[in-house]
């Protein structure tokens, strides 16, 4: 499924039910009313999630090419490790990163910055 289309799903009472955070992606399970579906953020670089307090619905989903998170992480990132080349790993500074932003319906938002996102 194309990431456009993501949202296009019915995500009405649809929730998290677990993130994984593993050395090179993120894995956010969703308990849907098809069952468990999977996104997995590739190569990731930035994570936030702040203000968690007892919903875990979610009210949409979606990509943003360009945002203070992506800036800030890219930032970080040179800042800690004089990066200006592909670094080692997977990750390429030089990627065309994403930032995917899952809205709960309290309005806490997870966003997730990275270079590829699958979803399953």
């Amino acid at each position: 499924m194309e990431f456009n289309d993501f949202n296009k799903n019915m995500w009405h009472d649809s929730s998290i039910d677990k993130i994984v955070i593993e050395y090179n992606e993120i894995i956010v399970e969703l308990d849907t009313d098809i069952g468990i579906k999977k996104f997995r953020f590739k190569n990731y670089i930035s994570f936030d999630y702040i203000g968690q307090w007892d919903e875990n619905i979610i009210e949409s989903i979606y990509e943003e090419s360009d945002n203070a998170v992506i800036r800030n992480a890219l930032n970080k990132v040179n800042e800690n490790n004089n990066i200006k080349y592909k670094g080692g790993g997977t990750r390429d500074i030089n990627s065309n990163w994403k930032c995917v932003i899952i809205k709960l319906i309290d309005s806490v938002c997870i966003r997730i910055v990275c270079d590829n996102v699958i979803y399953e």
